[in-house]
């Protein structure tokens, strides 16, 4: 969205605290390269941003989306196999 729009990115996450509430964290805005060839670059420093994120709670930390669509053979499945 950025390359399309020049929007800026700036990262946010939210973390549960021990009294229950939440707290709500702005980070700096990440500085972005311009142009066609920015895109593996641009998604590497989102990617840092978000396990730099994930790093200082990694307790409070879930993912839902099924990020990965194939799994190496010889593991044990991350996902819960379909009943067929």
């Amino acid at each position: 969205m950025h390359l399309r729009t020049g929007a800026p990115v700036i990262p946010v996450a939210s973390h549960r605290q021990k009294d229950g509430k939440i707290l709500f964290e702005v980070y700096d805005e990440l500085k972005m390269k311009e142009g066609k060839d920015a895109i593996a670059e641009n998604t590497l420093r989102v990617n840092e941003q978000i396990e730099a994120i994930i790093r200082e709670n990694p307790e409070q930390w879930l993912w839902i989306h099924r990020r990965w669509k194939t799994e190496p053979s010889d593991t044990d499945t991350v996902y819960r196999r379909e009943s067929s």
